[in-house]
């Protein structure tokens, strides 16, 4: 069975992913796994540095520098030879580290989706971005949404501006409704236990 958790930083996917691992690996061979990139965050990083030699911190989120240095980005990359890199980076995750897993439960903490929307959030066509990926990677058996004031979020953790993260929790409304099938949305403002208990309780009736 493959769960992801999907939604804008801040919304408790890391949080509340791992509290379920945790609850399942006592019944079923459950592994938790963070998505990443493989080599687009370096060519970021690099990017960065040409765009910005002074700067001292590193960028390690795509998302963030998309935000950030957008217009600097673009000078070097259109969006859709991005959105290419992206593609190519995400098959090479898939291949490296989900193909192959044989734990009955996987659970992801963000998932394809997010790159997709993220692209989406940059410029490139919604139905383009998602038909490509719902073709080239597998669906998830349960996708749950972590949806949150964005307000919330911003003051959570403070790494991404809060126009930002509106039109990025908008996006994601916008995914959820059209291109999800098995699906619950959650709502992360609320208080943390009576969540947990919707998302494991919608998750056993799926394993039962």
């Amino acid at each position: 069975m493959l769960i992801c958790f999907i939604g804008i930083d801040g919304s408790g996917k890391t949080t509340y992913s791992k509290k379920l691992q945790s609850s399942l690996n006592k019944y079923y061979s459950c592994e938790y796994l963070h998505f990443d990139t493989i080599f687009a965050g370096n060519l970021m990083n690099i990017i960065a540095k040409i765009d910005n030699p002074n700067k001292n911190s590193s960028l390690n989120d795509i998302t963030s520098y998309s935000e950030k240095n957008k217009r600097g980005f673009l000078k070097l990359f259109s969006m859709y030879i991005w959105a290419l890199v992206l593609l190519l980076d995400d098959f090479i995750f898939y291949i490296k580290k989900l193909l192959f897993r044989r734990r009955s439960v996987i659970i992801c903490d963000r998932f394809f989706y997010d790159t997709a929307i993220t692209l989406t959030y940059s410029g490139v066509k919604a139905s383009l971005v998602f038909f490509i990926y719902q073709k080239v990677f597998p669906k998830p058996d349960l996708v749950i949404f972590m949806d949150i004031e964005p307000i919330i979020a911003y003051n959570r953790k403070k790494e991404d501006s809060l126009d930002y993260l509106k039109e990025k929790r908008e996006l994601y409304n916008y995914f959820f409704l059209n291109f999800c099938n098995e699906k619950i949305k959650v709502n992360t403002d609320d208080d943390f236990e009576d969540t947990y208990r919707i998302i494991k309780l919608k998750v056993e009736k799926m394993l039962v």
